[in-house]
């Protein structure tokens, strides 16, 4: 039950969380574990270690909550919490000095001009259909890759599922029954992705057009509703999209066109969409709504070109020009 008490991309940082702590002590000839407890020293000695190194502020913290705690309770010892260590804290004020906190590299938006001439990098086949539906929809849904794509075979995530999504008169409708902030289950979050018609210029980004075409092929048409929606049957089994094909597709399309795939990820769909809707005009409450935000944290993929910056700057200009001016 432990196991599954943490998400699999947490138990993931959480390994190599204690095999840092544990490499860390080793270098320093320290015991990891004394009976009682992990002393100030030792974790003042293990901030000290990443900063030399040249890790990230945000790293250095997420290794000391994880791996040194972790391992401590695994092993039953005394664990004395980070917030009442005074030499611990001094420790990392300074590693937050030397390094300061910056972000992680944030990753490019996908724009709808790019998505689509990575679009037209695809060939016809299968998986090829499975793929541009996906990312189709997880533009237009602002979803994060692990909503349309498995983990592996056998470890399904937070993928939408074949019965997740509905043909409506107007456009297709998704049920989110899960995600990274809503791990849980504890409500659907419900998305309306838009029809184009063929006479549109952006005809070729129409998701239900993509879904359609998708379902129309003899080895999706027949799917099981419980398996996910970008799924093919191959050899009688159903087949789905995994991360690593949706990343793929992401960097070998933008290599294709000249343009450093470093810049981009499986998240540029969600950012990309943030950026566009903000683009249009959308208040930050509907943007927020669609992409399932919890809070305003979206504001960081919005990416605001120079012209938006001007824009900004001319209209405070303009309000200093219309002040009333006094009399000398």
């Amino acid at each position: 039950m432990r196991e599954h008490a943490l998400a699999p991309n947490s138990l993931s940082t959480v390994d190599t969380a204690e095999i840092a702590y544990l490499a860390v002590c080793q270098h320093f000839g320290l015991e990891p574990l004394p009976p009682t407890g992990i002393p100030d020293l030792t974790l003042s000695c293990f901030i000290s270690y990443f900063v030399a190194k040249g890790y990230k502020f945000g790293t250095i913290k997420t290794y000391l909550s994880m791996g040194p705690r972790n391992l401590a309770i695994k092993h039953r010892i005394p664990w004395i919490p980070i917030k009442e260590r005074p030499l611990v804290l001094r420790s990392l004020h300074g590693a937050l000095r030397i390094l300061g906190d910056e972000p992680t590299n944030a990753k490019l938006p996908l724009t709808p001009s790019l998505l689509l001439h990575m679009l037209r990098t695809l060939d016809n086949s299968i998986l090829s259909a499975v793929v541009r539906a996906a990312a189709l929809v997880a533009f237009w849904g602002a979803l994060r890759k692990s909503n349309v794509a498995v983990k592996s075979q056998r470890l399904l995530g937070h993928c939408i599922l074949r019965e997740n999504i509905t043909f409506g008169a107007t456009g297709v409708f998704v049920s989110v029954c899960s995600s990274k902030t809503n791990q849980f289950r504890r409500y659907q979050h419900e998305l309306a992705l838009p029809t184009f018609a063929p006479t549109d210029p952006a005809y070729e980004l129409c998701p239900t057009r993509a879904l359609r075409l998708l379902y129309g092929y003899p080895a999706c048409c027949d799917l099981p509703p419980h398996v996910p929606a970008f799924s093919y049957m191959s050899h009688g089994r159903p087949v789905s999209l995994t991360h690593a094909q949706l990343v793929r597709f992401v960097k070998l399309s933008l290599t294709q066109l000249g343009i450093d795939p470093k810049k981009y990820s499986g998240h540029s769909f969600r950012h990309g969409f943030a950026t566009l809707a903000y683009q249009a005009g959308l208040p930050a409450f509907d943007i927020q709504f669609v992409g399932d935000w919890k809070s305003i944290c979206f504001e960081r993929y919005i990416s605001s070109g120079s012209a938006d910056r001007l824009a900004a700057i001319n209209r405070v200009k303009t309000f200093v020009n219309n002040l009333p001016r006094r009399a000398a």
